[in-house]
């Protein structure tokens, strides 16, 4: 059996991170959350393999964010990851190559955005969950074709 995808989230909003892990972990991810540049640190370098980075570059404890996402953009192997940051904010990742950094703006829609790249990037197939007001039309479309008499 093959082992969980490892998502690495860092972001210093507590809600942020929570909700990121609880969409993620019921797509059948294995997220890890942390809050600081040391951490973020700890685990690209170390040696727990992360497949995908999910972070917000404004993070307490940093001096430099520009330095510290290039040593991540020099990493070898390669480790995608995802800017999920305020319209501004993502500048950090300059000089990065395009292939590993993704950039999502936070907002309402933001989560949808993280979870379609991290599928694509990775190359796993979407899985089909409830939602439930499409759900629910589709079965009262289907309750109403049953029951209407046809001309």
């Amino acid at each position: 059996m093959k082992a969980p995808i490892k998502i690495l989230i860092a972001d210093r909003n507590p809600h942020v991170r929570g909700l990121l892990k609880r969409e993620l972990t019921a797509e059948g991810f294995n997220a890890i959350t942390i809050d600081s540049w040391h951490d973020v640190l700890k685990y690209v370098f170390g040696p727990v393999s992360i497949d995908i980075l999910v972070i917000d570059p404004s993070l307490p404890d940093m001096d430099d964010a520009k330095a510290l996402m290039k040593k991540i953009c020099n990493r070898i192997p390669p480790l995608p990851f995802i800017l999920h940051s305020l319209p501004g904010d993502d500048q950090a990742a300059t000089g990065c190559s395009n292939e590993t950094v993704f950039r999502v703006e936070k907002g309402a829609e933001s989560v949808e955005q993280v979870k379609k790249i991290i599928h694509s990037v990775l190359d796993v197939p979407e899985t089909k969950r409830c939602n439930a007001r499409s759900d629910l039309s589709a079965h009262i479309i289907v309750i109403n074709s049953t029951t209407m008499e046809k001309p």
